[in-house]
């Protein structure tokens, strides 16, 4: 069944719907690798926090956002910043990134660089891709 989601705020995830959530928020339960049978170019914005590093194919994921992204759309994309000082130690001192160690595992399983993203989303077709940093973060394992 197709669902065409104008004017609304719609959610998705691979959890059920949660209780708390206002019922004016749609709802969408997928695990974002099959469609999530929204017309083409049905969405203005997409936004996205924290999910790629949790995907198994992060590209399919990118060509279903364009699918469903209408001319002048948007995708809002938040992830772990893997080029921090940090995070670059990290991965020398212990052969991987912060959130990929065993006890992150299957949660966290694509380490994504600036460069991957970049070319997942132009592959799919995305345009204008921009990149910016908070400034805040820390060091790993500490608050």
């Amino acid at each position: 069944m197709n669902a065409n989601c104008q004017g609304v705020l719609t959610g998705a995830n691979i959890l059920p719907r949660p209780i708390w959530l206002t019922p004016s928020i749609g709802w969408i339960q997928s695990d974002l690798i099959q469609s999530t049978h929204l017309f083409d170019a049905s969405l203005d914005v997409i936004l996205t926090t924290e999910v790629i590093g949790n995907l198994e194919n992060p590209s399919a994921v990118a060509r279903e956002f364009v699918r469903l992204l209408r001319p002048g759309g948007r995708v809002v994309h938040t992830t772990l910043n893997q080029e921090s000082i940090c995070s670059f130690f990290y991965l020398l001192v212990n052969g991987h990134f912060v959130v990929f160690h065993n006890s992150c595992y299957p949660a966290h399983i694509t380490e994504l660089l600036r460069t991957d993203l970049r070319r997942i989303f132009a592959e799919a077709g995305l345009q204008n891709i921009q990149f910016s940093f908070t400034g805040h973060g820390g060091i790993p394992k500490l608050t």
